[in-house]
């Protein structure tokens, strides 16, 4: 067989052929979920829900008790144990009644919702930093 020809012949060989495969296996598909959410400002308890969109509150809440490996949550406005006699708190001078307006005890639960989650030893540390910068690991 001439060179030409051989060369001819392994060329066409070459593009009939599959390419080579490797044994790397994809990794597994992850599951992400991801909800619209409503937050309220403090200073504005009146303004309507909408229906069927969740609140933060219950969005975190359902992250931390649901959450098994790692949960990293930053929302820098919130604040989960109010503290309206607090100087240094964004909800001081507020009374008992606004609190409730305002939906203290939503803060109270997320923060219930977090204690929880590393008392189930699925996560090494629970930190939650000023305005609600949190990190259970």
């Amino acid at each position: 067989m001439k060179p030409a020809s051989l060369f001819c012949a392994l060329f066409c060989l070459g593009i009939c052929l599959p390419p080579p495969t490797t044994a790397v296996t994809p990794p597994p598909a992850r599951q992400c979920k991801a909800w619209l959410v409503q937050s309220i400002p403090t200073d504005m308890p009146l303004l309507p829900r909408v229906p069927g969109v969740l609140f933060t509150g219950e969005a975190f809440q359902w992250l931390a008790g649901n959450a098994t490996k790692r949960l990293d949550i930053i929302a820098q406005y919130w604040q989960l144990l109010a503290q309206s006699e607090n100087p240094e708190s964004g909800d001081y001078g507020f009374s008992a009644e606004e609190m409730e307006v305002f939906g203290e005890d939503e803060g109270r639960a997320v923060y219930r919702y977090l204690a929880d989650a590393a008392d189930r030893k699925d996560h090494s540390a629970l930190w939650i930093l000023p305005r609600l910068r949190l990190r259970v690991i």
